[in-house]
């Protein structure tokens, strides 16, 4: 599944990007180290499947003649040696290029060729430790290298909140990076999750709307509960899960 409009190259040679042209960076968003199904997020389940890296990949092969960088995030979580999510995803990436074979997507595609490409193009980023920094880190590297097409690259389960960070960033830096930002998103989510269940909470805007709610915005709501201690955010999801139980029956009953 992709989102952007995105022009596929034939195969042939790698060449370095013409610098005359527009420059394509990716952004491939890190996944904390712990979490549930991390071997399936960032790498996909074969053939079809593509996680994070390996939809990179195709990204970059298929923009091969103006790519010119893509950014590994973050340090947000660390093996036990010390390794960051970023230099993870970035040798795994380059080690295991070789098994993007066993996804439909890349027949044809020249492994070896792909694997000296990315190996000179991945940087990775050890100093983010959460998504608004990782995306400010990664366009201001794409900025400094003449990007003018950046793509953010992460689970459908993450891809929107990674847009909407990116938005954030260039409102409050808008000189950070001058060119068009895009996401496309892997085939792969949250371990239990698919984007079905993701859930945007927009500010109040509509016309119809009953007004006297504004209020209570419910997307201020939902962020100052992100702001809780663990016991207090318990308390409150307890009270609120216990209210809308008593409001649904109330609605049903009078229905």
């Amino acid at each position: 599944m992709v989102i952007t409009l995105l022009f596929l190259a034939s195969c042939a040679a790698v060449e370095r990007p013409d610098p005359t042209r527009s420059a394509f960076g990716i952004l491939v968003h890190g996944c904390h180290l712990q979490a549930e199904g991390w071997e399936s997020i960032v790498w996909g389940i074969p053939p079809s499947r593509l996680g994070r890296l390996p939809r990179a990949a195709l990204l970059a092969w298929e923009e091969r003649d103006t790519l010119a960088c893509i950014c590994m995030g973050t340090a947000a979580s660390s093996t036990p040696d010390g390794d960051y999510e970023a230099v993870v995803l970035a040798r795994m990436l380059t080690r295991r290029c070789h098994e993007l074979s066993q996804f439909s997507a890349f027949q044809g595609v020249p492994l070896r060729e792909l694997e000296l490409l990315l190996r000179s193009v991945v940087h990775t980023d050890l100093v983010s430790t959460n998504t608004r920094e990782e995306v400010t880190e990664g366009l201001s590297r794409f900025e400094a290298a003449g990007v003018t097409r950046a793509v953010l690259v992460s689970s459908p389960t993450h891809l929107p909140r990674c847009l909407i960070e990116g938005c954030a960033v260039l409102e409050r830096q808008p000189t950070l990076f001058s060119g068009t930002l895009l996401a496309c998103p892997s085939d792969t989510c949250y371990s239990g999750y698919s984007s079905a269940d993701v859930v945007v909470v927009e500010p109040p805007h509509r016309g119809d709307r009953d007004r006297s709610l504004d209020r209570w915005p419910l997307h201020e709501l939902v962020r100052r509960q992100f702001a809780l201690d663990g016991p207090r955010r318990r308390h409150l999801l307890e009270r609120l899960d216990a209210l809308l139980d008593e409001a649904e029956a109330e609605a049903e009953a009078e229905a």
